[in-house]
């Protein structure tokens, strides 16, 4: 989760105010090097967080074949 989190640079304080926990509890369970680590509980909370984001990117990005090629076929001229 640590390598995710950090490659999209996602909002800390966000998630960690989504799991209800504060900031620096999250980051220190986020951190492989701290001796505390997420429960399997919060670890699939945090996946359910994650799984809405992804739902929602989804919603926005998705792109109709057809629309897709008419546009292409449209603005090539």
């Amino acid at each position: 989760m640590e390598k995710l989190i950090n490659k999209w640079k996602l909002n800390k304080g966000l998630l960690a105010k989504k799991m209800g926990m504060p900031l620096g509890t999250f980051c220190n369970k986020l951190s492989s090097k701290h001796s505390t680590q997420f429960s399997d509980v919060e670890l699939v909370q945090l996946k359910m967080i994650l799984k809405e984001l992804q739902d929602d990117i989804l919603n926005e990005v998705e792109i109709d074949f057809n629309d897709a090629l008419k546009t292409i076929i449209t603005n090539k001229k």
